[in-house]
């Protein structure tokens, strides 16, 4: 076979692993992302202590929440986190 036959089926190789390759790692962010983007959900709706169908209590929750922020309450070591996630996921508004 000749030389120049070898090195672009060795390269056409290394093209095909390196985008299985990338594509995998893509995939596996995107589902990480997910799970990151659930789990923040779940933990506003355990500390507004609501159900996954209650968005009104985890939006009240947020108002008063963002209110106390806004007003300088910082007593609560969780409350900076809870207004970040309230402001993600768009509650409080």
């Amino acid at each position: 076979m000749d030389e120049w036959l070898k090195f672009l089926i060795a390269t056409a190789c290394v093209v095909i692993i390196a985008a299985g390759g990338w594509f995998a790692w893509s995939q596996y962010r995107e589902w990480s992302d997910r799970q990151k983007i659930e789990q923040a959900r779940t933990y506003l709706f355990n500390r507004a202590k609501a159900a996954p169908d209650e968005r009104e209590k985890v939006n009240a929750y947020c108002k008063a929440t963002l209110r106390h922020i806004a007003d300088g309450g910082t007593d609560n070591p969780f409350i900076n986190d809870d207004g970040s996630a309230c402001r993600a996921f768009g509650f409080g508004r």
